[in-house]
């Protein structure tokens, strides 16, 4: 009699035991795929130019675009928010145009900073969206 219990506890103790073996194991599958977005950037900086009034000027600067992106991955509705009169806004446009941003979701809203230095040119492009953020450091070299 005593036998055959232990018997029926050990074989629902191995029962268990793999049953949290197997929930662990989706677990750890489940759990890898949630946290694996894999951002793949193609960012060309373009080397945009500004006017020479104020390459000559005083003058240092932010500025800021926001845009989404689109099913290929690429940024659609680019809007200037603050620096337009800084830079010539159609070739901006045209160089964000051509990003490659792998990894974001379809009409997520993007926002890219750049940083305008005297004497020193773009010095900084920081490009972000609700739970994604990326700091470039640009060293220039700007002859004026």
């Amino acid at each position: 009699m005593k036998i055959k219990k232990l018997k029926d506890i050990a074989v629902k103790t191995g029962i268990l035991t793999a049953s949290l073996i197997v929930l662990f194991i989706i677990f750890l599958l489940l759990s890898s795929l949630l946290r694996t977005t894999k951002y793949d950037f193609d960012i060309d900086l373009c080397n945009i130019e500004i006017p020479q009034v104020y390459q000559r000027a005083n003058c240092s600067f932010y500025l800021i675009v926001a845009f989404e992106i689109d099913d290929n991955s690429t940024p659609t509705k680019i809007y200037i928010l603050q620096g337009e009169q800084f830079v010539f806004a159609e070739k901006m446009k045209e160089c964000i145009q051509n990003w490659k941003m792998t990894g974001l979701k379809e009409n997520q809203k993007v926002l890219a900073i750049w940083r305008w230095k005297h004497a020193r040119g773009w010095t900084s492009l920081s490009v972000s969206t609700d739970d994604f953020r990326q700091f470039f450091k640009i060293n220039p070299y700007y002859p004026y």
